[in-house]
Formats: C-alpha cells, sequence, structure tokens
C-alpha cells in the first residue's frame, strides 16, 4: 500500500478547465489566437474570453460571463436546443451587474455581456461571449485535429456532423464537471472571507462572480442590434 498522502491544495475560488478551453484566430494579430475557457469561481460556473486583440484594451482584453448555477443549466438547456435544431438559428442570454458606488449598491443593473450559443448555415455550432464595444469572436465546435472519425462506409463524417459531436460532447462533459464541482462545493464550502478595512469592497459582490470592472450597457440588446456573426 502507498504512504503517499494527497496534498490537501484548501479550498479552490477559480477553476479554468484546461481540457474544455477553445480557440479560434485573434482578431488583428497573426499566429495568435483567442481562447474560450469555462472556469468555476466561488460556487458560480463562469465562460471568459480572452480576446488577444490587440486593439481590445478594455479589461486587459478579458470578456467574461458570470452564470448562477441554475442559470447555466439553462445555458446548457439552450445549447443543447441549437444543438438539435435543423435550422439556422442562434440565441442569446443577457447577464447583468449592479451599479456600485462608494462600495455600495445602486440598485441600477447593467448589461455586462451576452453568451450566444448559435448554428450557422452550414450546421456548424458556434458559441461567444461579447459585450459592447468589444471585439465578436466566434468559437466553432469542432472535433480534434488529432482524431478522425468515419462512417460504418469507411468515409470521413462531414465537418457539420464533427461540429455536432464536438458540441454534443462539451455539452455532456459540463453538466458532469459542473455538477460534480457544485456538489462538492456544497459539502465543503470555503471557510469565510476574513476582511479587512483595505479589502472592504462589496464582498458579496465580489464573491458572486457577477462583478465586473468592464463598462457595461444599460438596458439588454434587442435582436435588432444583432451581432454581426
Amino acid at each position: 500500500m502507498s504512504d503517499v498522502t494527497p496534498r490537501d491544495l484548501g479550498p479552490t475560488k477559480i477553476l479554468d478547465f484546461v481540457r474544455l478551453q477553445m480557440f479560434t484566430p485573434a482578431p488583428n494579430m497573426q499566429n495568435v489566437r483567442s481562447k474560450l475557457s469555462f472556469g468555476f469561481r466561488d460556487g458560480n460556473p463562469r465562460i471568459t474570453v480572452f480576446t488577444n486583440d490587440p486593439n481590445d484594451t478594455i479589461a486587459k482584453g478579458i470578456i467574461y460571463a458570470g452564470l448562477s448555477p441554475e442559470m447555466f443549466e439553462i445555458f446548457l438547456t439552450v445549447f443543447e436546443t441549437v444543438i438539435r435544431t435543423k435550422d439556422e438559428v442562434k440565441q442569446a442570454i443577457d447577464c447583468y451587474t449592479s451599479r456600485y458606488e462608494d462600495n455600495k449598491p445602486t440598485g441600477e443593473r447593467l448589461l455586462n455581456s451576452q453568451v450566444w450559443v448559435g448554428k450557422d448555415a452550414n450546421q456548424l455550432i458556434w458559441l461567444s461571449v461579447t459585450a459592447e464595444n468589444r471585439p465578436r469572436i466566434k468559437f466553432t465546435f469542432q472535433v480534434s485535429e488529432w482524431h478522425k472519425i468515419y462512417h460504418s462506409d469507411g468515409t470521413f463524417i462531414t465537418e457539420a456532423e464533427g461540429s455536432r459531436l464536438a458540441a454534443m460532447a462539451h455539452l455532456n462533459l459540463l453538466r458532469q464537471v459542473y455538477g460534480h464541482l457544485l456538489a462538492n462545493y456544497l459539502l465543503n464550502p470555503p471557510p469565510p472571507v476574513q476582511r479587512t478595512p483595505a479589502s472592504n469592497q462589496a464582498p458579496a459582490r465580489r464573491a458572486s462572480g457577477f462583478d465586473s470592472d468592464t463598462p457595461a450597457k444599460e438596458g439588454g440588446l434587442m435582436f435588432d442590434d444583432d451581432v454581426p456573426f
């Protein structure tokens, strides 16, 4: 029997799932990729885009959507609906934050970001997180370039079939991973944060995963203000 004792890493506040990241060529930059990452912050799912666009100087080129566990499951349900539809489609979820003044909520809601999921005319499934005056970057679900999948007759699956398989794989893995993390978080909550005067800034807002240093637009975007995907 091994006498190695697992190392206690303590409560994890932020996790990014490296194996579920998505990439696409970055705007205005050769040989550089934008990245979409799924994460978990203080009990709440989070989707983050690192634009790597040299012209995107807001918030260090980061766009994120913080979702409650319930809202994340709603996102996954919308995602699954898009995967299963045969039509070209796209749907959006608004993610709001509160305006704070002097570390106190004003009661005003601001649109922080939007989560978009869609299927294009070629039946390719994509995901994006957008914000006002930020790059619109579409991440397409694709089978790994290190693998090939065949039909029973020996022919390769189509790009559209591969996109559907990759999207379903992400959907199933996200449900399993987040379900496990949330259950573990509820059974083993982290200790309360000990605040000092220097860090006394809206702890509930900071812990929720919905706060933002990024300017946010008032009100939701209507589909008439559609993103140019």
